[in-house]
């Protein structure tokens, strides 16, 4: 993560487990960049950033799940 996502992530999370917890799925979103295509990773990133984690978690597992089919 970057300068201007942890400004972003700090305006948007009031609670410290939030935090750790949008760290870890961004940590987990990170290992799998070479293989989301840019649109995939960047819809994810925001969702997180802007506090929507779960919404980030199902869309990353269906996305993973799909490519597991492959």
């Amino acid at each position: 993560m970057n300068v201007r996502d942890y400004d972003r992530l700090k305006q948007n999370v009031r609670k410290p487990e939030e935090y750790l917890a949008i760290q870890g799925f961004m940590r987990r979103l990170n290992k799998h960049v070479k293989v989301l295509t840019r649109q995939e990773y960047t819809a994810l990133r925001g969702q997180a950033l802007s506090g929507d984690l779960e919404a980030a978690e199902k869309g990353f597992a269906k996305i993973l799940e799909r490519m597991e089919g492959l």
